[in-house]
């Protein structure tokens, strides 16, 4: 083979690897035509050459039409993106809390949630008592204030209030709290689950429920959703309704 034509291969196989977008099996079926091709007509110099022109034509013409595509399939695939991003929007609107304005007391930094009608307000260690956390329609412990909201000096509060308590990025359960020789740290995770919150409620009635909740992957919005309306369902069970039927 001449100087000439490994040149001229090189720049073809080059023109194949940087233009050419074929997946590998693809592109070895091409180099083997072309190899084919030479080899017949090896002894004809002018009609090899002609072979390796046409070869680099189709190339050309493939890597013009291969843009043309790949062109068509961004802009396609933009327009498929903004059909998703308006489809989760409309299952995320979906699945938001829609029920009546909530007041819930916060131990710790209170969260960020979509829906307007839901109030969080603060309180400290200090605020934390009976008389205090029964002006609200629930109680968020979160994360930074479990292990302090789990000593027993706080037990009483748990079962005495009768409102919903939260347990937010926990999946120990209620026991750490309403188990006054039991630590926060020294508690079992509920087994087999990673959930992101649970809840507790003793009702006016002395019974207890439990909730567990899971969040996605991405936020916790829908994790807060479905307390918000776990709230709003238990509201006839609780010291408000205790309150009104005196």
């Amino acid at each position: 083979m001449s100087r000439f034509e490994n040149e001229l291969k090189k720049e073809v196989n080059n023109f194949l690897e940087k233009n050419i977008r074929f997946s590998h099996r693809e592109g070895e079926q091409l180099r083997s035509k072309i190899n084919q091709q030479k080899k017949r007509f090896v002894k004809a110099n002018p009609v090899y050459l002609t072979i390796l022109v046409a070869a680099a034509s189709l190339l050309i013409l493939l890597s013009y039409t291969f843009v043309e595509d790949n062109n068509s399939n961004i802009f396609k695939g933009s327009e498929t993106s903004k059909e998703s991003i308006g489809i989760n929007q409309q299952n995320q609107n979906e699945t938001l809390y829609k029920g009546k304005e909530l007041v819930i007391a916060v131990l710790g930094d209170a969260p960020e949630v979509e829906e307007k009608q839901i109030t969080f307000q603060e309180i400290n260690f200090e605020e934390f008592t009976v008389k205090k956390i029964r002006n609200f329609d629930a109680v968020f412990i979160m994360n930074e204030s479990l292990s302090v909201a789990a000593e027993k000096r706080y037990t009483h509060i748990f079962t005495d209030s009768n409102i919903p308590f939260f347990f937010i990025d926990s999946n120990r359960g209620a026991y750490p709290f309403i188990d006054e020789n039991l630590e926060y740290d020294e508690a079992r995770e509920i087994p087999y689950h990673d959930y992101y919150a649970t809840g507790y409620l003793l009702t006016i009635e002395d019974e207890e429920m439990t909730w567990t909740y899971e969040s996605s992957e991405k936020d916790n919005q829908d994790a807060f959703s479905t307390i918000f309306q776990t709230i709003e369902n238990a509201l006839p069970k609780t010291f408000h309704t205790g309150v009104l039927n005196k």
